[in-house]
């Protein structure tokens, strides 16, 4: 004789039992109480919840339309996006997210600058949470000079020169830095549509070695 499989569907509705196509028995399977919904972790089963609450960064949710359609929106990366952090930092005195750090001690990090070997070689990108840098993945809020003009999708992109404008200091370029500057490519722009409003595009970290020009 084979396991017994359960044929219907789960609920109050009766559910029959059978094995060899031979009637074993009827049961009834409770369904969750009215305004709950059955929760599974791919395929087991958590629980049965009648609120949900989604956190994380960038997640935003919505409840509209006569049937109370709730919607989630999870972006593709975010604020911090996914990827490979570096914690126990000291990150106090970066100014924003999107912005590139470098260890300016034990420890602490500041903003980036191509001036200088040690202020070009990266750690990650700060993207808001105290104490952690990204070192890896794709960013979606990376910032870039107005001076360097807009990155290009599928073009190397650099740490630029903080005195290249004001407020430069941690921000990318399109437009690689000059002698006497050192050149560090921090990785690939995969869009650039928010460029022209916010001047941040959506960057692949791949940091190569920081070279003196």
């Amino acid at each position: 004789m084979t396991t017994p499989q359960a044929i219907g569907t789960v609920g109050p509705a009766p559910t029959l039992l059978q094995a060899d196509g031979q009637r074993l028995a009827t049961v009834l399977i409770p369904a969750p109480p009215a305004g709950t919904v059955n929760v599974e972790n791919q395929s087991v089963a958590l629980g049965a919840a009648g609120t949900f609450n989604f956190v994380g960064a960038g997640v935003t949710t919505g409840l509209s339309g006569p049937g109370g359609t709730a919607t989630v929106n999870i972006p593709g990366g975010g604020g911090s996006s996914t990827g490979v952090q570096v914690t126990g930092l000291n990150t106090t005195a970066m100014p924003g997210t999107g912005l590139f750090a470098y260890a300016s001690s034990a420890n602490v990090v500041q903003p980036t600058d191509a001036a200088a070997i040690e202020s070009a070689s990266p750690l990650g990108a700060y993207e808001g949470t105290a104490g952690q840098v990204q070192a890896a993945g794709a960013i979606v809020d990376a910032a870039f000079t107005t001076i360097g003009g807009a990155p290009v999708v599928g073009a190397p992109v650099w740490l630029a020169v903080a005195a290249s404008e004001a407020g430069a200091a941690g921000k990318l370029t399109a437009t690689p830095p000059a002698t006497p500057n050192v050149l560090t490519q921090v990785g690939t722009c995969l869009d650039n549509t928010t460029y022209g409003g916010s001047k941040t595009s959506r960057v692949l970290l791949q940091i190569q070695t920081a070279i003196q020009l």
